[in-house]
């Protein structure tokens, strides 16, 4: 590459000796491959649908396809530049980055005039003055967020001298570059093809797939490095995108016609009330829809959302399903549900769900362990090279390119988050039917990410399905309707439940299953008393009773089980066991023995566990999703909406082995022994009050009253009045009014937080109501990614941990609060001896009781 090359000499992607180089691929031949992949997303009929839908056209038509493809083409002109080309040199002298090159062409006045004139005599002035800006900043955003092209003076004066090197030849490869990218897509050219959207969705999108283009696009492994006698390039690509986007995943599997009935789809078993009103629901259309389906725990609504995820997949309207659940561990357990149910429906044809998990590498039947070149190493790799096919499950940025998935709600709110890749994950995400399960579950800032996040959605006509059996009335209006106001309390509490509300369509009424659920209600002040707590464990376990102790917090939960451990011999059959070691469950445990530890929930308290006694203490991961039927429940004091989830793990099944004294369901409440809750309102304890899992003192509070006062609950005929009374807004008041100054004090207090967290979730997140050019992302966004876990650390373990049962942990999950608050740039590992490591000066265990930190530095 010695002289004056053409652009036809310059190198787009570069292999050192050290890769098994040296070799180079053409620029130009580069920027044809994420071209060519982003032509073969655009043609999928639901992307295609949701981009017209964003910008208000019947169909986006090849003109539009041709512009876009052109765009994509230019995402790396700045690789023009002499000082990026040096970096394939001996010296590397005077190296740039490709981004930061673009600056004086960007912002310099004078490179600025000569860079909007080359591409004005393209003819780019006829796709919109003005839109073009955001088209641009999107294109030179492909690595997943926006880069700094703000131009000084001092600093980058060396930027403008290598543009202007040798009498300006490298502006005049750069024409040459722009004018290959037009005769590779004339369609683009041509007058009829109009402006480009100015609709601030369809540029977000348009943005997210160009990021998801660039990364299939720039895999050596699936668009090699061109050689001398190749055919021309672009032919290829078109030819081998296609290919490699639907093995992926993008591309959904043809379902079977006509759609197998509920039966057949779900093991023969006729559908429940819930699911027989939601398959009847009439269909949205192009528009998009949002539906809140409002039912008791155990009613069946994963089934029903998969089959409806089933009938729209059937009209064409989503390509697949993301199912969001709020705890890994519900997310672990639900993966083999879907994984039936596609099965079942699709057949032999059926794909891959994936685990979207961080941590876990799951798709299908196989697993996968990281490899130290990050490479992943899949279960069946002798068997079957499928490592295409799960190219979206081994980085998380990646998950939602696949076609069915099942994973926290916090992958789908950083769709939202103005963090790296949340275009791309928003841009797949937006083709599949995203179901948020447990919907209640978000505090005012999570809410105000999905609110962000359904913006888009109803823009271009995306498709959400919303579960819950004890949402509020607002956050019902907030997400089904977008209308901030609730409705009064009384108006509240009289809406019929259980009920289905669809934004498309009129509410629907579901039908009772049968008498319901009596549950006597039990309060004790033993909340600070584990010792206590355990003797009422263990006296229940003595008459042959299966007994769930639901603690707020993992602390308390080890308390409790230590605590019973000094009560009952070790032999005791009802102590919870993997293997023959006795344990308990909760968030805190690797992923290799959260598998363990859920397969032995199920198989003792699930549906077809055996009789006899059983006993477990655990916290939050049991309330939802895992199959848990006991016939006597200790839990402490929660939110009403929390402790109903709680009280469904209750009498779950029909049993006829129930012990005497547990055969009607009994929920015994741990209260604090004081009146009530004034204590807990500056200082947080057992998971209740100040930035806590439980921080609104005053919701907890009008539950702690309701236990007091009502001795018996019928699910789910008051669930409806109960939900409410314990979270509106108008009840909440009114109880802070009769509490006092200090209640008082407090709910104005909270009410300001609440709406703090709302003002920092729409701070940090993307208007996706906005140009492309208006997003900003605020380095408080990747801060405040932590709270979704998106920062979490997954630590290298050296030498290798052995698990408690008998697991070999390489690699540890550490969740960023328990990790020091300074942090090196490169992560080490952390040094392992017995049940301890250490890592950067903090001391942690891993044993039967979970993760402790010891000593944090």
């Amino acid at each position: 590459m010695d002289g004056a090359p053409g652009a036809g000499d310059l190198w787009g992607k570069f292999r050192d000796a050290e890769r098994g180089g040296p070799a180079w691929h053409p620029l130009i031949d580069h920027c044809i491959d994420v071209a060519g992949v982003l032509e073969a997303l655009l043609r999928q009929p639901t992307v295609r649908r949701r981009l017209a839908r964003a910008a208000g056209l019947d169909d986006i038509d090849e003109g539009l396809i041709a512009r876009l493809a052109f765009l994509a083409f230019i995402h790396d002109l700045g690789k023009c530049a002499p000082g990026f080309q040096a970096k394939a040199s001996v010296e590397r002298r005077g190296t740039v980055g490709h981004l930061s090159a673009l600056k004086p062409l960007w912002c310099e006045g004078d490179l600025w005039l000569d860079f909007s004139r080359a591409l004005a005599e393209l003819g780019l002035g006829q796709w919109g003055d003005e839109v073009l800006q955001d088209y641009l900043e999107a294109v030179f955003s492909h690595h997943g967020n926006k880069p700094d092209l703000g131009f000084s003076r001092g600093s980058d004066q060396h930027l403008v001298e290598t543009w202007r090197a040798k009498e300006g030849e490298p502006l005049r490869r750069l024409q040459e570059f722009l004018a290959v990218g037009r005769v590779q897509f004339p369609d683009g050219f041509r007058a009829a093809a109009g402006e480009l959207p100015a609709a601030p969705s369809f540029q977000h999108l348009f943005a997210g797939l160009l990021m998801l283009a660039d990364w299939i696009g720039s895999n050596a492994d699936w668009f090699r490095f061109t050689e001398p006698a190749d055919p021309p390039r672009l032919a290829f690509v078109r030819e081998h995108a296609a290919q490699i986007v639907k093995r992926i995943g993008f591309v959904p599997p043809e379902l079977p016609r006509p759609l197998l009935s509920f039966a057949r789809q779900f093991d023969g078993y006729a559908p429940r009330p819930a699911q027989t009103a939601l398959d009847g629901l009439p269909l949205p259309d192009e528009s998009g829809s949002v539906v809140l389906l409002e039912c008791e725990t155990g009613s069946g609504k994963t089934e029903a959302a998969f089959r409806w995820a089933s009938r729209l997949i059937d009209a064409g309207l989503v390509d697949g399903c993301y199912f969001a659940v709020p705890l890994r561990s519900a997310a672990v357990q639900l993966y083999g549900r879907m994984r039936r149910w596609l099965l079942a429906t699709y057949g032999d044809a059926a794909p891959e769900p994936l685990l979207a998990v961080p941590g876990y590498f799951r798709m299908g039947d196989a697993e996968g362990t990281r490899l130290p070149d990050l490479r992943v190493q899949w279960s069946d790799l002798e068997t079957e090279d499928r490592r295409t096919e799960r190219w979206a499950a081994e980085q998380p940025k990646r998950y939602m390119a696949t076609g069915f998935a099942v994973g926290t709600i916090d992958q789908a709110l950083l769709g939202a988050l103005a963090v790296k890749h949340a275009h791309l994950r928003a841009a797949c995400l937006v083709r599949h039917l995203l179901v948020i399960d447990e919907v209640h579950s978000s505090d005012a800032y999570m809410t105000t990410l999905a609110e962000r996040l359904m913006t888009l959605f109803r823009a271009s006509g995306g498709h959400v399905l919303l579960m819950s059996a004890t949402v509020g009335a607002g956050t019902r209006e907030r997400l089904v309707h977008g209308r901030k106001a609730a409705p009064a309390l009384d108006a509240a509490i009289a809406t019929a439940y259980p009920r289905i509300t669809p934004s498309h369509a009129d509410p629907v009424d579901v039908a009772d299953e049968g008498p319901g659920k009596t549950v006597a209600i039990e309060p004790m002040p033993l909340i600070d008393r584990p010792e206590a707590v355990a003797a009422l464990a263990a006296e229940a376990v003595g008459t042959g009773a299966r007994v769930l102790v639901l603690r707020n917090t993992v602390t308390a939960a080890i308390a409790t089980q230590q605590a019973l451990e000094l009560l009952l011999p070790a032999e005791h059959e009802a102590f919870f066991r993997v293997g023959d070691i006795r344990t308990l469950h909760h968030g805190r445990f690797a992923a290799e023995d959260r598998r363990l530890l859920d397969a032995a929930v199920e198989g003792r308290f699930g549906k077809r566990a055996g009789s006899g006694p059983a006993l477990i203490v655990a916290t939050q991961t049991l309330e939802q999703s895992l199959d848990v039927d006991a016939d006597f429940l200790i839990t402490d004091l929660a939110p009403v909406d929390v402790l109903l989830q709680r009280i469904g793990r209750l009498h779950r099944h029909e049993r006829k082995d129930r012990p005497k004294g547990f055969r009607a369901a009994r929920c015994v409440v741990l209260l604090p022994e004081a009146a009530d809750l004034t204590s807990f309102l500056h200082r947080a304890r057992h998971g209740i009050g100040p930035e806590r899992a439980y921080d609104n003192v005053l919701s907890v509070e009008a539950t702690r009253q309701m236990v007091a006062e009502a001795p018996r609950w019928t699910i789910p005929a008051d669930n409806r009045r109960l939900v409410e009374e314990g979270t509106h807004e108008e009840r909440l008041r009114g109880l802070a009014d009769q509490l006092g100054s200090a209640w008082d004090a407090y709910w104005k207090r909270y009410r300001g937080l609440a709406i703090a967290l709302r003002s920092q979730g729409k701070d940090a997140s993307i208007d996706y109501s906005k140009r492309f050019s208006e997003t900003e992302w605020p380095l408080a966004a990747e801060k405040l990614a932590t709270r979704l876990g998106a920062h979490d650390l997954l630590l290298s373990l050296e030498p290798a941990l052995a698990s408690p049962f008998g697991q070999k942990l390489e690699r540890l999950r550490l969740p960023r609060w328990m990790a020091p608050k300074e942090l090196p740039a490169e992560i080490p590992s952390a040094i392992v001896s017995g049940d301890f490591f250490q890592f950067e000066g903090s001391a942690y265990r891993y044993d039967r009781f979970g993760l402790q930190l010891i000593e944090r530095q």
